[in-house]
């Protein structure tokens, strides 16, 4: 008794905050168009911190290794990591202002982001860093082993680009949708629940 009493529990609590959730989302569609690419922006722009920072603990940890005579192994997850967070920093500021477009292409992206008139610092060695993980894509985004030799920058090139990327994306976001101004509305709800526990 006392489990199913629980289960609907939690059940109408999902079911409240999908409500929640969708009230939220269709008032926000009543206001102005702003509000739409400010949402898209700043999700992205969340992510791709995630996904840095998520690179910066596997980093951490293959420089700590090295450093006490270990090998030197599992870079591909950490440049799968950074490729991600940099693909999402450049969706960032282009969902600010144009529609959302399915793409993976970082050299894509990229000329995208010069359009819109954004500048990173060292442009040049910004653009040869691009062109060099775009090889990456061709191997699904260092996701899959390929017999194919290929060409990759180094990754301590990599963090200091991604590192410049965001911040150049954060700072203009920020100049677009000052902290300030930001609705604090629900857009969804993600419910994560634990491994049940087994009957006695």
């Amino acid at each position: 008794m006392f489990k199913r009493m629980r289960d609907n529990t939690v059940i109408q609590t999902v079911q409240e905050a999908v409500k929640m959730s969708q009230s939220n989302v269709a008032v926000s569609s009543k206001k102005s168009k702003k509000s739409v690419p400010e949402v898209s922006s700043l999700a992205f722009l969340n992510m791709a911190r995630e996904y840095y920072e998520a690179a910066e603990v596997l980093f951490a940890e293959r420089e700590r290794r090295v450093s006490t005579g270990g090998q030197r192994k599992g870079d591909g997850p950490i440049y799968f990591l950074y490729y991600h967070a940099m693909e999402l920093a450049l969706k960032a500021y282009r969902s600010a202002h144009l529609p959302n477009e399915m793409t993976h292409s970082l050299k894509y992206l990229y000329e995208e982001y010069q359009k819109l008139g954004l500048v990173i610092e060292s442009q040049v060695n910004m653009q040869n860093l691009i062109n060099l993980l775009q090889s990456g894509e061709e191997h699904t985004r260092f996701r899959y082993f390929s017999l194919e030799s290929a060409s990759q920058p180094d990754l301590a090139w990599v963090r200091e680009g991604i590192d410049s990327l965001t911040r150049t994306v954060s700072n203009r976001l920020d100049s677009l949708f000052p902290p300030n101004t930001q609705p604090k509305r629900v857009v969804k709800v993600t419910v994560t629940f634990s491994k049940p526990e087994s009957r006695r």
